[in-house]
C-alpha cells in the first residue's frame, strides 16, 4: 500500500463485514492519442483495499487489489479522496498483479 493510502486509512475504520477501497483511475489518454475530458471517463471496477471491518475474510486485506460490483457500496468523500465503502459479498476476486485492469464489454 502506498504512503497516501495508509494516511487516508487511518481517517476510516468500516464495521461489521464491510471494506473501504480506493478506486483505480480510467486512462485519461486513449492509445490513438486522444485526450478524454474527466465526464468521458468510466469508473472502474477496480481498487486497492485500504481498510478491512472486523469479521472480514482473512483473504481481503489493507494493500491488496481487487475486482468488485458496479453497483454496490456507497462512495464518500474524504479531503480531495473518493473512497468506495463495500459489503465484503460485493468483492469479486482478489487480483494478484499490479497491470492495469480494464472491463471487457
Amino acid at each position: 500500500m502506498n504512503t497516501e493510502h495508509e494516511a487516508l486509512s487511518k481517517n476510516v475504520n468500516p464495521l461489521s463485514g464491510r471494506v473501504a477501497i480506493v478506486r483505480d483511475t480510467a486512462e485519461s489518454i486513449t492509445k490513438a492519442g486522444i485526450v478524454l475530458p474527466e465526464t468521458a471517463k468510466g469508473k472502474l471496477n477496480s481498487g486497492t483495499v485500504i481498510a478491512v471491518g472486523i469479521g472480514c475474510e482473512e483473504v481481503i486485506e489493507p494493500g491488496c487489489r481487487v475486482v468488485f460490483s458496479g453497483f454496490g457500496g456507497s462512495e464518500i468523500r474524504i479531503g480531495d479522496d473518493l473512497v468506495l465503502l463495500m459489503d465484503q459479498g460485493d468483492i469479486h476476486a482478489r487480483v494478484n498483479t499490479d497491470e492495469k485492469i480494464a472491463e471487457v464489454k
